[in-house]
């Protein structure tokens, strides 16, 4: 059994430990897509710490309505809801 920890609401972390060898194809797909839930994951953290975007020389500020909606995508990846 694979003794690595993921992020509690990574749904690819549990499909990518508990499959068999011989489907070893699928276990590496979904160990992928839970490496990339999890950057997902940093990203909105890091953007919602931030409070804005910059792209290229313009800067935006996160609207508080949006920022709501990112908390609560950050909290059911981390399984705090």
């Amino acid at each position: 059994m694979n003794q690595q920890q993921s992020l509690p609401g990574n749904p690819h972390f549990d499909e990518a430990t508990y499959q068999e060898i011989d489907a070893a194809s699928y276990a590496q797909a979904q160990a992928t897509l839970a490496l990339a839930y999890e950057q997902r994951t940093a990203s909105l953290i890091a953007l919602y710490t931030s409070g804005d975007v910059t792209h290229g020389e313009v800067t935006y500020g996160l609207l508080p309505e949006r920022a709501e909606s990112m908390l609560k995508q950050v909290n059911e990846r981390l399984g705090l809801q």
